[in-house]
């Protein structure tokens, strides 16, 4: 998180009001690069399902797939994968899992 905001909750409120307005409504705040911090100049408000398309797992594509589950089936660590697809762990259990992503085989 970004230093001044860190134990400065109203300091973020206020950065926050300035730089992007007033929380609208059905819109959560969302970093526009999603691998960024949440600091100024990398802040929106957006929708559920604008956040869902900015999320890492939504840009892969069917090759990056293929490749995360072929890599751990290979014995890569799932951490390792994670790492270098700038994904969480979670994301990558539910690739490995087949709970996202099914229809690649």
């Amino acid at each position: 998180m970004y230093k001044p905001w860190k134990n400065n909750s109203s300091k973020f409120v206020i950065d926050i009001q300035c730089s992007i307005g007033e929380r609208p409504d059905a819109k959560t705040l969302d970093r526009i690069n999603n691998n960024g911090n949440y600091e100024p100049g990398n802040l929106r408000w957006a929708t559920v399902t604008e956040q869902k398309l900015n999320s890492s797992i939504t840009n892969l594509t069917e090759d990056n797939i293929r490749d995360i589950r072929n890599k751990y089936k290979s014995g890569i660590m799932q951490t390792d994968i994670a790492k270098e697809y700038k994904m969480s762990n979670i994301q990558i259990w539910r690739i490995i899992n087949n709970i996202c992503w099914k229809e690649v085989v």
